[in-house]
C-alpha cells in the first residue's frame, strides 16, 4: 500500500495577487457575523507582502497593526528583517506607521470624517506626515454629518 502523501504547496507566480482582509475573517466569525468584504476591508496586494504583512502582523486589524508598530516597530524590524523589507522597503518605523495611517484613511475607517480628528493620530502623539495631521484638536460640526447625542 502507498504512503499517502498530502498536497504539495504550490509556490505563487511572481506577480501574483491575494486578497487580504484589514479586519481578519476569524473575528467575524468569533462573533457570528458575516464576513465584510466590501472595499473598506479588503484590498488586494501582492503575495509576498501578504505573507510578510502577516508575519509581522499575525491577525492583527488595521488599528490593531498601528499600533503595534508604534509600540514595538524596533522589534519588529530587527526581527523579521525580510518582511520588514518587503513590506516596507527602507522606510524607517516613523515612515511605515505614516503608510499605515495613510491607509486607514483611505479605506474609511478613521474617525476624523466624524469629529474632524483621528483618534489614533491623537492617541499616538500626531504621528503622521506633515500636511497629513489636523493642525488642531478643536471638534468642529461638519456640514452633512449628524450629531450623536
Amino acid at each position: 500500500m502507498a504512503k499517502h502523501r498530502g498536497k504539495r504547496k504550490k509556490r505563487p507566480l511572481r506577480d501574483a495577487t491575494d486578497t487580504h482582509h484589514w479586519t481578519p475573517k476569524v473575528r467575524f466569525r468569533k462573533i457570528g457575523e458575516r464576513v465584510d468584504h466590501s472595499e473598506n476591508n479588503v484590498s488586494i496586494l501582492r503575495v509576498s507582502r501578504h505573507r510578510a504583512l502577516h508575519q509581522l502582523f499575525k491577525t492583527l486589524t488595521l488599528e490593531e497593526s498601528i499600533e503595534e508598530l508604534l509600540s514595538n516597530g524596533f522589534f519588529l524590524q530587527t526581527e523579521y528583517p525580510i518582511a520588514w523589507e518587503a513590506l516596507f522597503k527602507s522606510k524607517d518605523i516613523d515612515e511605515a506607521a505614516a503608510l499605515l495611517l495613510r491607509l486607514h484613511r483611505l479605506k474609511r475607517r478613521c474617525t476624523s470624517t466624524l469629529t474632524g480628528v483621528c483618534l489614533i493620530e491623537v492617541r499616538n502623539a500626531n504621528r503622521g506626515e506633515v500636511g497629513d495631521i489636523n493642525s488642531t484638536l478643536v471638534f468642529q460640526q461638519r456640514v452633512g454629518v449628524s450629531r450623536f447625542y
